[in-house]
């Protein structure tokens, strides 16, 4: 078996993060955001969300042989949980200004 340099995994997991945030925005701003009234969850929905589409897309696209490659789970799973986490700290700050004003509200309105 063929080591892995640690730039490849480097680069493999920039490039993973890259893709993820694409089908994450996709989810967020087409779908999630929409039906969620708490930002976290819709963040974190997006957020799996995000993962099942780019997972299932590499493990089909991934392989020069038409079958299904189950590993793409494995392979995505890092640069989910990197965008999870960005996209949570997000969800926690739109849910306090939301609190925020619902308090200026209350409290002026």
């Amino acid at each position: 078996m063929d080591q892995i340099s640690l730039a490849a995994i480097a680069i493999s997991i920039a490039l993973g993060t890259l893709g993820l945030v694409f089908f994450y925005l996709i989810w967020d701003l087409a779908f999630f955001s929409r039906i969620e009234d708490d930002p976290v969850k819709g963040k974190i929905g997006a957020t799996i969300a995000a993962y099942l589409t780019f997972s299932v897309l590499t493990g089909f696209l991934g392989r020069g042989d038409a079958a299904f490659d189950p590993s793409a789970f494995l392979y995505a799973l890092v640069p989910a949980v990197i965008v999870g986490f960005f996209a949570w700290r997000k969800g926690m700050k739109l849910r306090a200004r939301s609190a925020a004003e619902s308090e200026f509200v209350d409290t002026f309105g």
